[in-house]
């Protein structure tokens, strides 16, 4: 192969690159703009599921509206844990001292 075909073959792998980079800050921007979107869901459901009075998290956030069960159902899992955490944790803590069970 002539040193032309050479440099023309590794511009076009380079080139071929781009668009793979592109579609990952894509996939990147996507991703940072659902972020704010599911910190929004995932307050509605502490507010719904605990009945802590959560400020406002975000813009995105209302917390005087109705919360929508099909947009919120997606962070039901992360809000139970949110919830349950502290209880958890606590139980864990106080069950490696050696106060009685029934505490």
């Amino acid at each position: 192969m002539s040193p032309e075909t050479d440099q023309t073959s590794e511009t076009g792998a380079k080139s071929g690159n781009k668009p793979n980079r592109n579609k990952m800050h894509d996939h990147l921007d996507r991703l940072g703009s659902a972020l704010p979107d599911l910190a929004a869901d995932t307050a509605a459901c502490i507010r719904f599921f605990s009945r802590l009075p959560l400020d406002k998290v975000n813009t995105e956030d209302d917390p005087t509206a109705a919360p929508d069960f099909i947009r919120i159902a997606r962070a039901a899992p992360l809000a139970g844990v949110a919830i349950a955490l502290p209880a958890a944790g606590l139980g864990m803590v106080l069950g490696y001292t050696y106060l009685p069970p029934l505490v």
